[in-house]
């Protein structure tokens, strides 16, 4: 008796088939099980993004009604400075009309009147007799030297209030147009990390608001703030600078931390503001998990896969190596058949399937057509498109003629590299005729762009013949001679083969 370890190598392979089909289904399990974690955190950074979009949202409009505010304010405060009414009021009623009390609740910082020499005239906060003057101050300067619009300065620390602030100023012009002073607000930074402190940003979250030339105005952070005045130049900024409002994964020049970005411009001022969510806070919990499903299925498939391995030790013999021979030649009988791209029948079938249905039709007396297709204009197509988009077009082409084989005694093959051929049995010239129609209509439907073509997207020509009574050379020659004619006609087109002269 032949031991395990002597049977024949036919046998032993086939004993190998279950652990085979086991390793394959824990590879099927793994990839699935590895896309689910992968979709899972792909939906893990959308719902981050769309988190990390709300909370910009919140912040930016904040922010822009906010500016709006201050901008009317100081617009009211430059309209009403120049009513001789109002500067002749007195002064508690002055204050009330120029100043009123809206900007206290919102937590700003003071609305003032600066005149030409950089003297503060009226301000909603107490103005000390011995204060200095604006007039070195950037907001003051830049409106002095060039005029401007609504001018936001860098962070610095207020004269009149002691503690640190950002100024929004505009320009007061005088009847000549000459330089008369100007208007200006300031707000807290203060005020910028109550409002933000509300937040819950994780612990490496951060907001930041900066000019558009790299400035930071102010930056909330969970951890301790790393000063860093300027950001213009890095790769970062180049990218905000560059983008309305956009989402990215970056890491921070200041901290190091990478983080998943969203920021937008606010208005018609130059304000940047961004939201950052740390990516460990992010898939921090999700890395934990993948590693331990991964290693709980790793597990379970090599515990799989040992069982089977012992099971089929103690199997019986396989199928003989005949039974395995058969099987084999049978596939490869199927494959030599069968077109690899298409999965229609190829060439070698084809003829097989013409020699067979021309002699049936000379037996019966029924007749029978031959369909020639050819892509137009395919070899541009590839050369623009690229053989992997040519591919794609053939399967697409190639999956019409399958589905214009109505019948089961139809037959759709690819014969070359983009030409096909269909074989309908009893089937006469008019028939012929409207399949080849329904062929070329449905392959416009593909609607595959083509600019290399003249009718700008992917057509074919066809060429049909009722070929009862040929053999298989005269009938492809005709059905080849119509589809000549189709393309030398115009291409997007069928052709009808001429039918054969009789002998004089």
């Amino acid at each position: 008796m032949l031991q395990p370890g002597n049977l024949p190598t036919a046998s032993r392979s086939s004993a190998l088939w279950p652990i085979a089909i086991v390793i394959l289904a824990c590879v099927a399990i793994l990839a699935i099980a590895m896309g689910l974690m992968l979709e899972l955190r792909a939906n893990i950074g959308l719902r981050a993004q769309e988190t990390a979009q709300n909370i910009l949202r919140v912040v930016e409009r904040d922010i822009a009604r906010n500016i709006d505010v201050l901008d009317h304010s100081i617009q009211g405060l430059i309209d009403g400075s120049a009513q001789p009414d109002v500067l002749s009021a007195a002064p508690d009623l002055r204050r009330q009309i120029l100043f009123g009390g809206s900007t206290a609740t919102m937590g700003f910082g003071a609305l003032s009147l600066v005149d030409a020499s950089g003297k503060l005239l009226l301000s909603s906060a107490p103005i000390p007799p011995d204060l200095p003057g604006v007039a070195d101050r950037d907001y003051f300067r830049v409106h002095l030297e060039q005029g401007h619009g609504l001018y936001i300065s860098h962070p610095h620390r207020s004269r009149l209030l002691g503690r640190e602030v950002i100024a929004f100023s505009r320009r007061i012009s005088k009847s000549d147009g000459s330089f008369g002073g100007i208007g200006l607000a300031t707000i807290d930074l203060s005020y910028f990390a109550e409002t933000l402190a509300q937040l819950h940003l994780g612990k490496n979250g951060v907001v930041t608001l900066f000019r558009a030339d790299g400035t930071i105005l102010f930056r909330q952070s969970a951890k301790p703030q790393q000063r860093a005045e300027q950001i213009a130049g890095t790769q970062a900024f180049d990218r905000i600078a560059s983008r309305r409002a956009d989402t990215f994964v970056g890491t921070s020049a200041i901290d190091g931390v990478e983080r998943l970005y969203t920021f937008t411009h606010i208005g018609n001022v130059p304000l940047i503001v961004s939201v950052g969510l740390g990516t460990e806070d992010i898939y921090g919990g999700y890395e934990f998990e993948a590693l331990y499903v991964s290693v709980v299925l790793l597990a379970i498939c090599l515990g799989l896969i040992a069982l089977t391995a012992r099971l089929t030790g103690e199997l019986s013999r396989r199928k003989s190596a005949e039974q395995a021979l058969v099987v084999s030649n049978a596939e490869l009988a199927r494959l030599s058949l069968t077109d690899w791209l298409t999965g229609l029948g190829n060439r070698r079938a084809f003829d097989a399937a013409l020699t067979r249905e021309l002699r049936h039709a000379q037996r019966t007396g029924r007749s029978v057509s031959l369909l020639l297709v050819d892509v137009d204009h395919f070899k541009s197509y590839n050369d623009r498109y690229g053989h992997q988009q040519g591919d794609a077009a053939l399967a697409d082409i190639a999956r019409v003629l399958a589905g214009a084989c109505q019948r089961a005694a139809d037959g759709a093959f690819r014969v070359g590299g983009e030409e096909f051929a269909l074989i309908l049995p009893e089937t006469g010239l008019e028939g012929a005729r409207r399949v080849s129609e329904r062929i070329r209509r449905a392959v416009q439907a593909l609607d595959r762009d083509h600019s290399g073509s003249p009718f700008r997207h992917l057509t074919a020509s066809v060429g049909y013949a009722e070929v009862q009574g040929d053999v298989p050379a005269t009938a492809y020659e005709r059905t080849d001679a119509a589809l000549y004619r189709a393309k030398q006609s115009g291409r997007d087109r069928a052709c009808a083969g001429e039918r054969p002269r009789l002998a004089a």
